[in-house]
């Protein structure tokens, strides 16, 4: 009897773990950043503003849908003359394309809590496939995806006309990914 007892406690944490449905992010407590290289010098910067929609549950990975939509307007390069160029003409045109956007086509689990996300990224009215690995730490109700991935800039027109000679900004831009998600 004490053995089951046993087996029983020690089972419901994970599977209360398992059966959380996470549906929103805290963006307080999120982050999305990117680093690049201009000139040879590694400058990192990050986005203020952007909404997540979100459907995870880790007992059934294969059913998630995860929609980011990120206001490249919010964007801080680094230092302010690149904030305010990023956000012009030859960069994200913001005017003309305000939002990048993400949306998922797939998750796959890789077990010990990672998962491959695949899906769309848009930016600029270009849209091309990315896949990363993600790693989530549940703890209760909350949990804490995190990931990184890599695309080059060109792909997207980021950078056009002088800029998009990749000696002086290098093409690869790399986004890192730190978000609290809220479940039930």
């Amino acid at each position: 009897m004490k053995v089951a007892i046993i087996a029983i406690v020690l089972v419901l944490p994970t599977f209360s773990a398992m059966a959380v449905d996470y549906t929103a992010i805290d963006p307080v407590q999120s982050k999305i950043s990117f680093s690049y290289t201009q000139m040879g010098v590694v400058m990192e910067g990050g986005f203020e503003k952007y909404s997540v929609k979100l459907a995870f549950n880790p007992a059934k990975p294969e059913s998630a849908s995860a929609l980011m939509e990120v206001q490249l307007a919010s964007v801080d390069a680094g230092y302010p003359e690149a904030t305010s160029e990023v956000a012009g003409s030859a960069w994200f045109n913001t005017a003309a394309h305000p939002v990048a956007r993400f949306e998922s086509t797939g998750v796959k689990a890789l077990g010990g809590n990672r998962y491959q996300l695949n899906g769309k990224l848009t930016i600029k009215g270009r849209t091309k496939e990315i896949s990363t690995p993600v790693s989530l730490t549940a703890n209760g109700t909350q949990g804490l995806f995190e990931g990184a991935f890599k695309f080059n800039r060109t792909d997207f027109a980021i950078g056009e006309g002088d800029w998009s000679n990749t000696s002086i900004v290098a093409d690869p831009i790399q986004i890192r990914f730190k978000l609290l998600a809220i479940g039930k």
